[in-house]
């Protein structure tokens, strides 16, 4: 078994990782194994690594590019490593000669190490590229040019200047203290890792997650953070930075902190997660039993299903309970007299106990692997929704998806679900944290599945999931309070219209940005005078953009849709009679 495992976290440069691979084979040390984790497939990456003259043994991890993974990927090289000790760099920074060897010399159990790299300008990253230069000659660059390092575009250049740990015994760590760790500079025992549970595939976007969250939960699980600054030394080579904004790995960084726990849930081991499945049924016998054995042969099968019926008169209930009697998981009760989809729906939530709760129609095919689906797409959105195939009343597909009537996209903004909404219950799945948000009761004159996709929007995110995982039926019979027919306002529609956006703006923050403009709107349907129609119209185009973003037609149509609220009732209104 090597001594150490050396984990190489790459994209797509191959040039970068050529100058890195040859700065790996000067290493004083050598009792090492490599690992190149790849956040994609690239095809030119696979022929580079086949094509270069390895002289240690090595693995090449790739995944699917589904965006920023790199957490999963290094999870993945954590698996797959052969040692007991594992180093973590990145495809852009070549190491100093003694690189490996500080790491392994200081390793202790219980201890954390880290380190930094300086930022080499165009120049320097030049000469690199060019020819590895020899041992020194950085240190000799730095001492010559130190002073005057910023004005050449070098950065962090103390970080490169290489201090034997002989010539100053026990004073470097002092002098050079680690707060935070880099992940392109840090080393730790297999088993120091996996009491953390590995690196938190909840971050998604660069930064904070692959270091900074490991940080602070390595010293809640009682390890200390030793610096190898100026002793494992590393040069980052030059490249146009991808900034991006940390806001958000920071705030989901800051709720897990508040949750004060050092394991991460979704990382090299996937907790078990409890699904709620709530499952509202009237007088749908006829397609139900294709329904419930989507769901009992789903492949994960940690879920409940809450089963209510709203007072079915033909053997809807019944059919539910002969599936309780055979399966423990589902919960099954009736209500003595109808309440409608809204009320149903909502008693569900209030029976479920699992983490994450999905809306189930009675009339639909779920894929056996929606469930898992899903669960490995968490990333700490709020709420998950995904594409779906239209059939007909006998299983045919239709030959669309909901995609090609929708434009589907993650991180809608709230406003999107005002007039439209592409996330249809039976597609979404959401964390209970909504809940706390004021989600219920559900606004009598708001759709439960609009309802719930706008409190998401609202305090959290929205991750949109291009699979098709139901079998979404299309016929005369579908269990769905009724839509309002596209006739003209009336006096009533005018009150239904202010009821919804006053139900809409009354749970909206007033530190919302569109808080106001929301009253604003809801204002002009107190009548359907001219002089509102015209603010009404002038409102809506205000926020066109972010009202008609889930909408496929071009600009022209959004813009008509915003002139047709002056003499038509809003697109989502529930009626009642």
């Amino acid at each position: 078994m090597p001594s150490a495992t050396l984990i190489i976290s790459v994209y797509e440069n191959t040039d970068f990782l050529k100058v890195v691979l040859d700065s790996v084979k000067r290493q004083t040390c050598r009792d090492i194994d490599l690992i190149i984790s790849e956040d994609a497939e690239h095809p030119h990456m696979k022929a580079f690594l086949a094509a270069y003259p390895f002289d240690l043994p090595w693995q090449h991890l790739t995944q699917p590019d589904l965006g920023w993974q790199k957490n999963k990927a290094l999870n993945n090289a954590i698996r797959a490593a052969n040692s007991d000790y594992l180093i973590f760099i990145d495809g852009d920074c070549v190491l100093h000669p003694r690189f490996v060897e500080q790491h392994l010399a200081h390793a202790k159990e219980g201890h954390i190490l880290g380190g930094k790299r300086i930022k080499l300008n165009e120049a320097l990253t030049r000469v690199f590229l060019n020819n590895l230069p020899p041992t020194g000659f950085m240190n000799h660059h730095l001492f010559k040019h130190l002073f005057n390092a910023k004005k050449t575009g070098l950065r962090f250049a103390e970080e490169g200047l290489y201090l034997s740990p002989a010539c100053w015994p026990g004073l470097l760590p002092i002098l050079r203290p680690m707060h935070q760790l880099k992940g392109c500079n840090m080393s730790f025992h297999k088993k120091a890792i996996l009491a953390i549970n590995g690196f938190d595939e909840d971050y998604t976007r660069p930064a904070i997650g692959e270091d900074i969250d490991l940080t602070w939960r390595f010293q809640l699980a009682g390890f200390k953070l030793d610096s190898l600054r100026n002793v494992a030394v590393q040069y980052h080579l030059h490249h146009p930075e991808n900034w991006v904004d940390q806001s958000e790995n920071l705030a989901l960084m800051a709720e897990k902190q508040k949750k004060g726990s050092a394991r991460c849930v979704n990382g090299l081991e996937k907790e078990k997660k409890r699904v709620s499945i709530i499952l509202c049924t009237y007088n749908g016998q006829a397609y139900l039993e294709k329904q419930l054995e989507s769901i009992i042969n789903q492949t994960y099968t940690h879920f409940e299903v809450i089963a209510i019926d709203d007072h079915s008169t033909d053997g809807t209930y019944e059919l539910l309970q002969q599936t309780a009697a055979k399966d423990a998981r589902f919960v099954v009760s009736q209500n003595t007299q109808t309440k409608g989809i809204n009320q149903n729906f909502e008693q569900g939530i209030a029976q479920a106990n699992g983490e994450y709760l999905l809306f189930c129609d009675q009339d639909d095919i779920w894929e056996n692997t929606k469930l898992e689906h899903l669960l490995d797409h968490l990333n700490g959105s709020l709420l998950y929704y995904h594409n779906s195939l239209l059939i007909n009343g006998d299983d045919i597909s239709l030959g669309k998806t909901t995609a090609d009537i929708y434009a589907m996209r993650s991180n809608l903004y709230p406003l999107s679900f005002l007039l439209l909404n592409a996330v249809s219950g039976h597609s979404c799945m959401f964390h209970r944290d909504v809940l706390s948000h004021g989600l219920l009761p559900f606004p009598d004159s708001i759709y439960y599945d609009n309802w719930v996709a706008y409190i998401a929007a609202l305090h959290g995110r929205i991750t949109y999931i291009d699979a098709c995982l139901v079998r979404y039926r299309i016929h005369g019979n579908n269990y769905a309070a009724s839509k309002i027919k596209k006739h003209r306002l009336d006096d009533k529609l005018i009150r239904d219209c202010h009821q919804q956006l006053h139900q809409f703006a009354e749970r909206t923050p007033a530190t919302a940005p569109f808080h106001d403009w929301l009253i604003r709107l809801r204002d002009t349907y107190l009548d359907n005078r001219l002089h509102r129609r015209l603010y009404r119209i002038f409102l809506l185009l205000n926020y066109m953009k972010s009202l008609t973003a889930i909408r496929k037609k071009n600009g022209l149509h959004r813009f008509a849709l915003c002139l047709k609220m002056a003499y038509k009732p809003l697109p989502n209104l529930r009626q009642f009679s």
